[in-house]
């Protein structure tokens, strides 16, 4: 597998950059994960993944059966943290009753001026390998340009949950900060946290640098992307975020530079999270730890307690990601559960658009 899917582009820093993955090569996925299992599962509606190794990087529903569907439209596949969870699963659901408040993020300000932060002059301007940018929510990894789908896709969520019944704050231009975030940690009562905005995660680099070169190299550029640790190696961005991230003479001695990485969400008590819907670029990547999972966000967000995650293999596209998840939450409301209005709004998507457009999203229960 791992052969199957290697970068087709040396520069591009991630797998899934292109529409090859489940159009060209949908066959041989097919080929190499399922068809030998086919036979053992005639009959079969229900499935249940917990993902080894390189299958993390897949989306196993995406995976084409035949000319014309995919293995969502033959079963309903759940993916899970461990098989352990199949004793006592239950589907989600969405409603009223189960839960009372909704944080949705959107429309973020990228570029609010902070007079506060602190600049160290003499550090050194490494700078950031650039990769593709087609409206995306991944940006180019050199700055965050302001994303309008992701205010829309908050206008139109916050409509369709009070529709519902539940109650919405639309966190989005200069206050959608990553304090904002974190100040939910404790939360009591069932929520939900959406949260559209720009994702990053940089894949483990084999270097050996001296102790001398990690003290030196100290800016925040160098930190995210050479740092050992998986979880400050993916994250997401908020409101200010570029002030840090484009300054390579900067570095933070603040809790709020608008980038807010997977350890310091891996610190947060979202244990009264049902469901956080990461709708950003690269949110379901990390380093694979073979049967360990991935370190990246979905463990930071699992560490935290969050019961749903809904996350991306690789940078999805501005526009089409507001569509998705409008039918999404409109799947919710009419009373599907988590997972089927995933599958639902995948499939109207599929019936527009190539799987570039909504395949990147999956649900780890």
């Amino acid at each position: 597998m791992d052969e199957l899917l290697k970068k087709q582009n040396t520069k591009d820093e991630v797998y899934f950059d292109s529409l090859m993955t489940y159009e060209e090569k949908g066959s041989e996925l097919y080929d190499l994960i399922w068809k030998q299992l086919d036979s053992l599962l005639e009959g079969v509606n229900t499935v249940y993944i917990s993902p080894s190794g390189s299958l993390n990087s897949i989306n196993i529903s995406a995976i084409p059966y035949n000319e014309t569907s995919t293995l969502s439209d033959k079963h309903n596949i759940h993916i899970l943290g461990s098989t352990v969870e199949i004793v006592d699963y239950k589907e989600s659901f969405i409603s009223k009753e189960s839960i009372k408040d909704m944080y949705v993020y959107g429309g973020i300000d990228y570029d609010r001026v902070n007079t506060t932060i602190p600049v160290k002059n003499e550090a050194e301007n490494l700078g950031f390998e650039v990769v593709a940018n087609d409206a995306s929510r991944g940006g180019n990894y050199t700055s965050w340009n302001y994303l309008l789908g992701t205010l829309k896709e908050g206008d139109g969520i916050k409509k369709i949950c009070m529709s519902g019944g539940v109650p919405v704050e639309f966190v989005n231009g200069k206050i959608a900060t990553e304090t904002s975030v974190k100040e939910l940690s404790g939360t009591k009562t069932p929520f939900i946290l959406h949260l559209a905005t720009h994702g990053y995660f940089f894949p483990d680099l084999i270097r050996e640098l001296s102790k001398k070169t990690m003290m030196e190299e100290t800016d925040k550029k160098t930190i995210f992307n050479q740092s050992e640790n998986p979880l400050l190696r993916s994250g997401l961005i908020f409101a200010g975020a570029n002030k840090a991230w484009t300054n390579p003479n900067y570095v933070s001695y603040s809790t709020d530079d608008g980038i807010l990485t997977a350890y310091e969400i891996s610190n947060l008590d979202l244990s009264s999270c049902e469901l956080v819907v990461l709708s950003a670029c690269e949110t379901g990547l990390g380093d694979i730890k073979g049967s360990e999972g991935v370190f990246g966000l979905q463990r930071a967000f699992k560490m935290a307690g969050a019961k749903n995650i809904m996350m991306s293999l690789w940078k999805v596209p501005d526009k089409e990601t507001n569509e998705l998840m409008q039918l999404f939450y409109t799947n919710c409301f009419s009373g599907l559960s988590v997972s089927e209005s995933l599958k639902k709004a995948q499939q109207t998507m599929a019936q527009k658009y190539p799987p570039y457009y909504w395949a990147a999203f999956k649900l780890l229960e």
